[in-house]
């Protein structure tokens, strides 16, 4: 299994009132992040090994908003790229995904 989220900074509103609790909009560049948005990964050969998406966003401080993932049947191997939509791919080693996961960001203050 591998866990992580996609935090996006800067370029969020957190939505407010009753119905809207927890509740994110990213925006300024950043609005193909969302819940649903794909996420691939793939393994030190470079095969496509698991894809998932994006959770619902938490919201977080300073404008951002935390889009979690969570993919089940992930095959070991000594690295992996992941992938978040179409945003580019960030390496992690195996030791990174078992311990913390891998967690991404964009945007910035």
């Amino acid at each position: 299994m591998m866990r992580g989220s996609m935090t996006v900074n800067g370029s969020t509103i957190p939505q407010k009132g009753p119905t809207a609790v927890g509740v994110c909009t990213t925006w300024r560049g950043f609005f193909d992040v969302r819940a649903g948005t794909a996420v691939t990964v793939r393994d030190s050969s470079g095969a496509i090994v698991a894809v998932g998406q994006l959770a619902p966003a938490t919201v977080g401080g300073y404008g951002s908003c935390t889009f979690p993932f969570m993919l089940e049947d992930v095959p070991l191997s000594d690295f992996y790229t992941v992938e978040v939509g179409r945003r580019g791919e960030v390496t992690a080693t195996a030791a990174d995904v078992t311990s913390a996961g891998v967690h991404l960001s964009l945007g910035g203050y």
